[in-house]
């Protein structure tokens, strides 16, 4: 009987094992040793670049991330600058809507994109102005005539330039003529002409100038003044001359002529170390040095007219080294104005003791 059903049993059996073997459980295929790299064990929406972690068979490191958010999101304004290789960081999350696209940019060294200073954007909201500023300008809305003032602290670098204009200059041309001449005797080796310097700025002396200037040319002068680039000044007529035409110069200009004198750049360290001797010996110091306390030191020339005053003065204070230039025309009163120039240059003083002691 088996022998009739022989090929029927051997087809039975292979189907039996067939059906078997799909109802088994299906095999798997093992799991490998350890995890990605560069990848923190997590779900999906969590994992996060491993720090420090080296991928096999590279010399690619990544960099430590968090150390560089850090620096990038310090609290103003004690955090440390951008510097080309750091990427800003914001940390509010925006919209789906307004997720930017993935950057163009090419990589650094360390693979992260680098932003130009183009991709960063300009601030948004102007610098505050400086508290002087606010002082002088309060203390000059009332006055009559024309004013203009220029504070620099040479320790701090803050810096305040009111009514930024040319200004009539009067005898504070006298610095452009100096400078002009030590163009062509830059170290002060011709003992006649080096005098004449000398009394123009220490005593203001008009005939001194004038003998100066009818040597160098008021072409010359302007040279100078222009080579400065300072547009805004020009020497336009001797001193005392009787013409229509008037010299001009800005307080800020005049205050960088004494900042290059004090650091020994204007024209020459010799030239700068005669003009500074000069301004200390000034013998006209009843405004901006009348201002401060006795017993500091000052380096100061002015300029007036019937109806000008000027001043421009270095003050080495306790506070710091500062400069200060005052200019004034269309002036009622020449007195009233001195009196006034006084007065800020105390303001002046006490705010720079006051706020950088």
């Amino acid at each position: 009987m088996l022998k009739q059903k022989g090929p029927v049993a051997v087809i039975c059996l292979l189907l039996a094992v067939l059906l078997l073997g799909c109802a088994a459980e299906p095999k798997t295929r093992p799991t490998p040793a350890g995890t990605l790299p560069g990848l923190e064990t997590g779900t999906a929406e969590s994992w996060a670049p491993a720090q420090s972690q080296s991928f096999p068979n590279t010399d690619y490191t990544l960099p430590d991330l968090t150390e560089q958010i850090e620096t990038s999101i310090g609290n103003e304004p004690t955090a440390a600058p951008w510097t080309d290789e750091t990427v800003p960081v914001s940390t509010e999350t925006p919209p789906a809507s307004e997720t930017a696209a993935p950057s163009s940019a090419a990589p650094s060294s360390s693979g992260f994109p680098v932003s130009s200073p183009e991709d960063i954007p300009a601030p948004t909201n102007p610098p505050e102005a400086s508290p002087l500023e606010s002082i002088l300008t309060r203390e000059l809305e009332n006055l009559d005539g024309v004013w203009s003032v220029y504070a620099r602290n040479l320790k701090t670098g803050e810096t305040v330039c009111i009514h930024d204009e040319p200004m009539v200059a009067a005898s504070l041309i006298k610095l452009y003529v100096a400078g002009a001449y030590y163009e062509t005797d830059p170290k002060a080796e011709d003992r006649n002409w080096c005098a004449r310097a000398d009394v123009m700025i220490s005593a203001s002396s008009n005939d001194a100038c004038n003998a100066l200037i009818d040597r160098l040319g008021m072409d010359t002068v302007n040279e100078f003044i222009r080579g400065r680039g300072d547009a805004d000044s020009a020497l336009n007529r001797k001193m005392l001359e009787k013409t229509d035409r008037e010299n001009y110069i800005t307080a800020r200009a005049a205050g960088e002529i004494l900042e290059d004198i004090l650091s020994g750049r204007y024209v020459s360290a010799a030239a700068s170390g005669r003009l500074l001797q000069n301004l200390k010996e000034q013998q006209r110091t009843w405004k901006l040095p009348a201002g401060v306390p006795d017993g500091v030191e000052t380096a100061n020339k002015t300029g007036e007219l019937s109806d000008t005053e000027n001043d421009a003065c270095i003050v080495w204070s306790p506070g710091g080294t500062y400069i200060l230039c005052v200019l004034s025309t269309e002036l009622p009163n020449v007195m009233t104005a001195r009196e006034e120039i006084v007065r800020i240059s105390t303001l002046v003083y006490e705010y720079f003791n006051e706020t950088n002691d």
